[in-house]
C-alpha cells in the first residue's frame, strides 16, 4: 500500500477487517494488508457491506462485486449498466431478502 487512499474500513461478522483503497480490497490478517485477487480490475473500492446471509458486496468504480463466503473469499463481478459509477449514492436492492440499502 504504497501512494493509495484508504475508502473504507471494514469488520465482517467472522471478525475479518478489510480495507478498501482507491487501488483494490485488503485483507488484513496478524499484522499485515493482503491484496484480494480480482480487485485491483475493478478501479477501486467505493464501500464494503455484508448481508443477512453473509455475503460481501464490494461497490467499485468499474462495478459491482460480491462473495458468497467470507472464507475464503472469492469474488464475482456484477457489471453495473452505463459503465463507471459516478453518482454520490447507489442504491442495490438485494432480490433473496428484499431490502435496499445506499452501498456508496
Amino acid at each position: 500500500m504504497g501512494d493509495e487512499n484508504v475508502t473504507v474500513i471494514f469488520e465482517d461478522s467472522e471478525y475479518q477487517i478489510w480495507v478498501g483503497t482507491d487501488y483494490g480490497l485488503y485483507q488484513f490478517e496478524a499484522g499485515h494488508l493482503y491484496l484480494v485477487n480480482n480487485s485491483v480490475s475493478q478501479g477501486g473500492v467505493r464501500d464494503l457491506y455484508e448481508d443477512r446471509m453473509g455475503q460481501l458486496w464490494i461497490a467499485n468504480h468499474f462495478g459491482l462485486q460480491y462473495s458468497q463466503t467470507l472464507s475464503p473469499l472469492a469474488l464475482q463481478s456484477v457489471p453495473l449498466l452505463g459503465g463507471r459509477a459516478t453518482h454520490s449514492v447507489l442504491w442495490v436492492t438485494i432480490m433473496a431478502c428484499g431490502s435496499v440499502r445506499p452501498v456508496v
